[in-house]
């Protein structure tokens, strides 16, 4: 995950991610100051989460033009099955390194894909969120290891009002959500097994290649068209994506700009619209929170974000 100045949110993230059954996180700081290592501090000891601190996007020496990619667990993970070609471009700048989101991305792929089976590629204001019944993201994902990965769904939240962050937190404070379109762009969490090499795999922020027609489907098992598609279901497993948050931190937001869109996308006529189109009480987040912190109390844990 790409992130910038976020020490209010990042404890919050963490922990909700670590309730779920996420087991590690990988976060790149698009360098914070002070960097973001000081609130990260108890996860990075723990080995929850592995940090690193970047100066904006590196810039490399170019690759060659073509080159051969060997199978093995390096290169496209436990399983694969023949030597793919993929073209490394000479010229490949992440338009003129501004868009570390896909750097981070790519860095993650290059770095750790033979460390796991599973990878979600999702931002710092998007909690995975799960029905009840679904116990953990890693039962979830058991259904779904014949297919190239699972699309996610956002519902999405604005300010609910509040001018500054609110005390409670995201998840309690931002309470009033958007209805679903006919169509929606999803994130990917991606099974690495089938997840074309680096500077072949990744599309963009929402959807990847695979080998062997491997296919992105929804949590009914229907294949999803690329980045965005009609068959939206958020069912057993959505994403709360909190991009407006308070008036304060949206402010914060436009000035230092996304993960890809540096400037001039983020402006208050956005906060309003998505104020005017949060319609809905989603309080799927507020169930979650309640529930963790109700097993806690009953397992004896005073403290729930153990």
């Amino acid at each position: 995950m790409s992130v910038k100045d976020e020490w209010a949110e990042l404890p919050e993230w963490v922990e909700h991610h670590l309730q779920i059954g996420v087991g590690k996180m990988y976060i790149l700081d698009d360098g914070s100051q002070p960097p973001l290592s000081s609130v990260l501090a108890p996860y990075i000891a723990s080995g929850a989460v592995e940090y690193r601190w970047f100066n904006g996007v590196p810039r490399p020496t170019p690759p060659a033009s073509t080159t051969l990619v060997k199978p093995g667990v390096e290169e496209l993970g436990a399983g694969a099955a023949a030597p793919l070609h993929r073209e490394l471009r000479t010229n490949f700048t992440y338009r003129n390194f501004s868009h570390f989101q896909l750097y981070a991305y790519d860095w993650c792929l290059q770095h750790h894909r033979h460390h796991h089976t599973w990878m979600g590629f999702v931002d710092a204001d998007e909690y995975i969120l799960l029905r009840p019944d679904i116990p953990s993201l890693p039962a979830l994902l058991e259904r779904f290891e014949q297919y190239g990965g699972l699309a996610v769904f956002s519902k999405s939240f604005g300010s609910s009002g509040h001018l500054t962050r609110p005390a409670v937190g995201t998840r309690l404070g931002f309470t009033k959500c958007q209805p679903a379109s006919k169509r929606e762009y999803y994130k990917t969490i991606a099974n690495l097994h089938y997840v074309l090499p680096t500077f072949g795999g990744r599309r963009g922020p929402h959807s990847f290649r695979m080998r062997d027609n491997a296919t992105t489907v929804n949590s009914r098992g229907v294949p999803v068209e690329q980045d965005m598609s009609k068959h939206v279901v958020k069912d057993e497993i959505f994403l709360h994506h909190y991009s407006i948050r308070s008036a304060e931190e949206y402010a914060a937001k436009a000035r230092r700009g996304g993960g890809i869109h540096k400037t001039g996308r983020h402006d208050f006529s956005q906060l309003k619209w998505r104020d005017s189109m949060s319609t809905l009480d989603c309080l799927d987040a507020v169930r979650h929170v309640q529930r963790f912190q109700a097993s806690s109390r009953y397992s004896g844990d005073s403290n729930p974000t153990k």
